[in-house]
């Protein structure tokens, strides 16, 4: 009897459930007949006899029964050894076994089971038996094949998971590998820019409080603002490294907005005027002057805004407009608008990804690493607003971004007190930019006068001649319809009978032109880009008012005459550089200390050996004993008592320079370029706690 054949070529996975192929071995047909008979009407059993038990072990290989029936006694081979040789052979090794015997002894049943059957009959056994104990070894043999199948699959599926995994784990070094290397390389070229870079920094820093010239002041702000600016680049590429390892962070303060986007396009000036562009800026009223943010994050973000639109825009202007957006509490608005190139619809997508370009030729005539952007998007998600763009081919850009930076609740506004010499004056403006005609506008307001705006020198002239009475009048240096020394003349000739206070509104290399001139009757220049403070400045002059507010052009730190008298300190600068330790030593000048200077760690500690100290700046990267080993060295040989407190000094500010230098046990932080209000922070800090653990110091303070 055979079982009915399917055409489903998956039929071999998924047999019937008691489906039963039985092997009957026997040397008398007569039972097999029987046997056949019994088992002829049940469809799910497959029927096979062999009566030359020499013969049955290769018909068992070849039909690969699921259950074998078999005589015990038989004339040409002893059943036992029989049952024997089909556990020996692999293809019968597992395959179920039932002993048919016409004897119902135990001896012969322990031989059988000792021999490797699985069951035991006595024949010829009752059908419903026989095909029950069929049915069930059938099963059990099935079930166990399938769950070895499923064990082999799975041993296999492991093998292969070990074997992804050790190429994932291969992949994972090879790849910490690289991103080590890459972290190594930024922390090198970090080190190696920033040291130059704190000599430029912190030499104008020291230049600057010394006795200069307007003009002189001038040269030093723009070796400043370079100098700035490309610490800012260097702060980029850093960034970039800690926004792929998520460690980009976000400090909040209060901070004056004016001052940050007047700073932020002092640094952006230079370019701008070389390109002949205008360059404003107008914040509207209800955006309150005093902000909780990160300055620093904020100017980064408008450096690469503004950057980029004074790089792609040949003629025109670059403005910024600052403003609330509707609905939007405690939300600020920026937009950077441009007459420039443009950006093509098609290409929006690629701006804010990192090491993008919207075209190759822009980066080839305009520089630039395609990390700005990208950085800008993060840290303006990171401040809770957004940035996106307004742009088509030819028809300039406007950069959008917001941030959630407002005042915190109940926040009292600033008042300013401004000159009552100037309110109520009347200012002619005579301003043909349209974002220039918005900033005047605004410091014009600001200072209480009343602003009277023209676009053209025949306007203005006309204006002269309707007998208007105007205090000052301005006049940009860029006008397209006349020469400004020309109008200016006139105008002076225009008003001879009137005290009229005439003001140039020109870039840095337009003002030397004006001012070497005795022909040029103005009273004042304004550079471009106006900045708050200065226009003040440039009225007072005009007006020969006293000012009452410090001038903001110097920026000098506010230094405690008596500190170093209140906090003798013991001072010891451990550094290689020749120019860092002179301007080092001139932060600690100002600050009232003389400090012995040691060009690495090893002289640090034998300096130390001979007196002792109370505090050490200890550079890191030092030729012979770096500044990590000889803190470690410092602390092993001097209890906390007696050693001196360890602040480090240095040009690596990757992620995890700080962690390393405590570990080594330094007990503070600073990074280059160092500035002196940083210097004096950290010494008053640790002086108190100095002199606090010290009853019987000397300490005034």
């Amino acid at each position: 009897m055979k079982t009915e054949k399917t055409t489903d070529p998956d039929s071999m996975y998924r047999l019937p459930e008691y489906l039963a192929l039985v092997l009957l071995i026997d040397d008398q047909p007569i039972v097999g007949q029987a046997v056949r008979n019994m088992l002829a009407g049940e469809p799910d059993i497959d029927f096979h006899f062999c009566a030359d038990p020499a013969q049955a072990v290769a018909l068992a290989r070849e039909l690969r029964p699921t259950v074998i029936l078999q005589d015990l006694v038989m004339p040409n081979m002893d059943g036992l050894q029989l049952v024997r040789l089909m556990r020996e052979d692999p293809a019968t090794a597992d395959t179920p076994i039932i002993v048919l015997s016409s004897r119902e002894d135990p001896v012969s049943k322990r031989d059988a089971f000792a021999a490797g059957a699985n069951d035991y009959l006595v024949k010829l056994p009752d059908k419903m038996e026989l095909v029950a104990r069929a049915r069930y070894h059938s099963r059990a043999h099935l079930n166990r094949i399938q769950r070895n199948e499923a064990y082999r699959a799975l041993r296999e599926s492991q093998q292969k998971l070990l074997e992804s995994n050790s190429r994932l784990h291969a992949t994972n070094q090879e790849l910490e590998a690289a991103t080590r290397v890459k972290s190594e390389f930024l922390a090198s070229m970090s080190h190696e820019i920033r040291t130059p870079l704190s000599g430029v920094i912190g030499m104008t820093s020291l230049l600057a409080d010394t006795a200069l010239t307007k003009e002189q002041n001038r040269f030093v702000e723009t070796i400043r603002s370079s100098g700035s600016a490309l610490l800012e680049l260097i702060n980029d590429i850093l960034d970039f490294s800690k926004m792929e390892a998520g460690k980009l962070e976000i400090e909040i303060q209060p901070f004056d907005l004016t001052s940050c986007i007047e700073d932020t396009l002092d640094l952006l000036a230079v370019k701008a005027s070389e390109k002949n562009l205008g360059m404003g800026y107008a914040i509207e009223s209800p955006v309150p002057r005093i902000l909780y943010g990160d300055i620093g994050r904020i100017r980064q973000i408008l450096v690469n805004l503004i950057g980029n639109a004074v790089k792609f825009t040949s003629q025109g202007e670059v403005s910024l407009r600052v403003f609330s957006p509707d609905n939007e509490d405690g939300m600020i608005q920026f937009s950077v608008r441009d007459t420039g190139i443009g950006i093509p619809r098609n290409r929006h997508d690629r701006l804010f990804k990192s090491f993008s370009q919207v075209d190759r030729s822009t980066m080839n005539n305009s520089g630039g690493t395609g990390l700005g952007l990208a950085i800008s998007k993060t840290l303006c998600e990171k401040m809770g607003g957004r940035i996106w763009v307004n742009s088509d081919s030819g028809k300039g850009s406007t950069f959008h971004f917001t941030l959630k930076i407002g005042p915190p609740p109940g926040a009292v506004a600033e008042t300013r007190s401004l000159p009552p010499e100037l309110s109520g004056k009347n200012v002619l403006v005579i301003e043909h930019r349209p974002m220039h005609q918005e900033t005047l506008r605004h410091h014009v307001q600001f200072l209480g006068m009343n602003p009277k705006m023209v676009s053209g020198s025949a306007e203005g002239i006309q204006e002269i001649r309707s007998g208007s009475a105007f205090d000052a009048v301005i006049v940009s240096s860029r006008l397209p319809d006349t020469d400004a020394l020309d109008l200016v003349k006139q105008i002076r000739s225009e008003a001879a009978t009137r005290r009229v206070r005439l003001i140039l509104m020109a870039p840095q290399h337009v003002r030397q032109q004006f001012e070497l001139s005795d022909e040029s009757c103005v009273s004042s220049i304004l550079l471009e880009p106006v900045r708050e403070t200065q226009f003040r400045e440039t009225f007072e002059t005009a007006f020969e008012i006293q000012s009452e507010t410090p001038s903001l052009e110097k920026k000098t730190v506010h230094l405690d005459k008596d500190f170093a008298s209140r906090f003798p300190l013991r001072v010891m600068i451990a550094e290689d550089n020749s120019v860092n330790q002179l301007i080092a030593l001139g932060f600690l000048s100002k600050l009232g200390y003389r400090a012995d200077v040691v060009s690495n760690g090893s002289e640090a500690i034998a300096s130390l050996e001979r007196q002792p100290y109370d505090l050490i700046f200890m550079d890191v990267q030092m030729p012979e004993m770096d500044g990590l080993e000889a803190s470690r060295r410092i602390r092993d040989r001097w209890t906390d008592a007696r050693r001196p407190r360890i602040i480090a000094m240095t040009a690596n500010a990757m992620q995890g320079d700080r962690d390393k230098c405590v570990q080594a046990g330094m007990d503070d932080y600073i990074a280059k370029p160092i500035s002196i209000q940083a210097v004096k922070t950290v010494m008053e800090r640790w002086a108190k706690r100095i002199f606090e653990s010290r009853p019987d110091s000397a300490v005034k303070g």
